[in-house]
């Protein structure tokens, strides 16, 4: 029963981190994306009066001079609207985005999901319990299930068992990772174009998640705290 408590707990924060690793994502583009691009033009609404709501009627790019079509409709006592296009954020500024995003969302992963495995590890080795692989294998496969069940419809989508859901799906169980992620499958949404070979790599992230709380789980059972290892051996070499 201790094992099911704790395996849904770890599912809970998996997903958890897979849905703040987007909010992560989101917000460091809002933040970057004004210094980081230019406006390019807009998209021109006017609001229709039978529903009332905003319809778009054209956009606009600056590069193409004066804007005629405004004119034309606030000739017929139209009042356009416009929504500010911006150009892509792309080169060094992207990938500094991703990288920053991607580590933050790693760093949320192991706080979340495999620190509670190390709890579990120390505690065990206070009390002197024989180590035993099902203790923490036995709860890790919970969350593992919920990124093995993303691959399985990528594999689907693959074989063309199931539409292009698969893929998008997998990458959504899978958010913590969406950086190593974009690189070995692309940001398209068509699976046909990608390799094989790409897609055997993409059932990594079950194996991360296995092999990080197994980790977490032997060093918490050891007593060794990795970033207290870290920084004794910094303050040794920097006193040596």
């Amino acid at each position: 029963m201790e094992t099911v408590k704790l395996g849904v707990s770890l599912s809970v924060r998996y997903l958890t981190g897979v849905i703040l690793s987007f909010v992560i994502f989101l917000s460091l583009i809002a933040v970057f994306t004004l210094p980081l691009t230019q406006a390019v033009g807009y998209d021109a609404y006017v609001t229709d009066e039978a529903t009332g709501q905003n319809k778009k009627v054209y956009t606009h790019y600056y590069a193409d001079g004066e804007d005629r079509e405004k004119a034309q409709y606030e000739a017929l006592g139209l009042t356009v609207h416009t929504a500010e296009l911006r150009s892509e954020l792309k080169g060094l500024g992207a990938d500094l985005i991703f990288g920053v995003a991607q580590l933050l969302s790693l760093c949320l992963f192991v706080a979340l999901v495999p620190s509670r495995l190390y709890r579990l590890g120390a505690k065990d080795g206070e009390a002197r319990k024989k180590h035993s692989l099902w203790r923490w294998l036995g709860p890790t496969l919970f969350p593992a299930a919920i990124s093995l069940t993303g691959y399985i419809l990528l594999v689907m989508n693959k074989l063309q068992w199931i539409g292009n859901r698969g893929l998008t799906l997998y990458r959504y169980t899978n958010y913590h990772l969406f950086g190593f992620l974009r690189i070995l499958l692309g940001t398209g949404n068509d699976c046909a174009q990608i390799p094989w070979t790409s897609v055997l790599f993409a059932g990594f992230p079950v194996l991360l998640t296995v092999l990080a709380c197994g980790l977490l789980y032997r060093l918490g059972y050891r007593n060794i705290h990795p970033l207290t290892a870290l920084k004794n051996k910094i303050k040794y070499k920097r006193t040596a």
